[in-house]
This record gives C-alpha cells, sequence and structure tokens, in this order.
C-alpha cells in the first residue's frame, strides 16, 4: 500500500522525470537530495522503513511558500509527551538501533515502573507505557514476544527526533 503522507525519494525522481524505470536510480536520488537541500527549498529527507523521502504535508507548504511568498501558519505548541524524550533516549542510548527493548524494562530505566511493585502492578503500567507509544504523537509499532512488548531502539530514537521536531504523523495502514 502507498503511503501517502510520506513521499518517497524514488517515486519523487520518477515522477518528476528525472529517472525512468531503466535508468540509475540511486544516482537520480542523490542528485534530487542535493536540490532539495538547496535553496530556496532546503528541505532535508527522512529516513521510513529504511528509503529516503519527505513527508507530503512539508513538501506541500514549501512549494506554497515559493509559489505564493507567504509561509504556512505556525503550529501551536504541542503537548509534552506523558514521559519526557530526553528520559527515554538516554536510557537506550547504548543500545544499537536494532536491537529491541521491552516496554517492561524501558518503563523500569526511565523510572515509570517501580521495581519493588507487585508483578501485576508492573506489567499494568508496562502497558500503559506500551499504549502511550503507540498512540499521538509517537505512534510506534510494538512487537509482541512471550515476555511481552518490544519496540525497536532506531525506531524509538526516530519517533523521538520526529516528535521533537512536529513532524510525527500516524502511519498510514
Amino acid at each position: 500500500m502507498i503511503n501517502l503522507s510520506y513521499v518517497a525519494l524514488g517515486q519523487l525522481a520518477f515522477v518528476t522525470d528525472r529517472v525512468d524505470r531503466d535508468d540509475d536510480w540511486d544516482t537520480a536520488g542523490q542528485e534530487l537530495i542535493a536540490e532539495l537541500r538547496a535553496n530556496p527549498w532546503r528541505l532535508e529527507p527522512l529516513e521510513r522503513d529504511g528509503e529516503l523521502g519527505w513527508e507530503r504535508t512539508t513538501m506541500m507548504d514549501c512549494i506554497r511558500t515559493y509559489l505564493t511568498g507567504v509561509a504556512p501558519p505556525v503550529a501551536e505548541p504541542r503537548q509534552e509527551p506523558a514521559q519526557p524524550m530526553a528520559a527515554i533516549l538516554e536510557a537506550v542510548r547504548e543500545l544499537a538501533d536494532d536491537q529491541l527493548v521491552a516496554t517492561a524494562e524501558l518503563g523500569r530505566l526511565i523510572g515509570r515502573i517501580p521495581v519493588e511493585a507487585t508483578p501485576e502492578a508492573q506489567r499494568a503500567a508496562a502497558i500503559r507505557l506500551g499504549r502511550e507509544l503507540s498512540a499521538a504523537p509517537w505512534f510506534l509499532k510494538a512487537q509482541r514476544d512471550r515476555t511481552g512488548l518490544m519496540i525497536q531502539v532506531g525506531e524509538l530514537r526516530r519517533a523521538a527526533t520526529e516528535v521533537a521536531a512536529g513532524t510525527r504523523q500516524a502511519p498510514v495502514n
């Protein structure tokens, strides 16, 4: 299924006639990145599911500003997530991006799950944290294993960066 809120580099290179089906997509993509990073666009690509691209709304705002000279309105300040991002990022600082962290372990590391609590209370707190991380503004997908919910560290870092920048959006499934 095509994600309409995200424009992948290859798709944009193809629809802008920079590359056809038989050409070198990597070279065309790198040229497109260089052009969009420069003035007047100043758009940095994001990586989503291993693929570089741009948020559709960000690109459309940039094009609209270029054509009309009118910048989009500045969004209202967002409410902070229930758990500060800095604490979560610090908790996974030494883990590799491809590692998984259990919501129960993450909860203990950031002080949301007291180690002296009963197992039932710990489990309930881990479930609450998992629900918070799967909802706005995080929208993280957790994997279930026999011990509970697991979240990929790299996706957690990416989500924190996008939440801080105000660009994180709900995935289109």
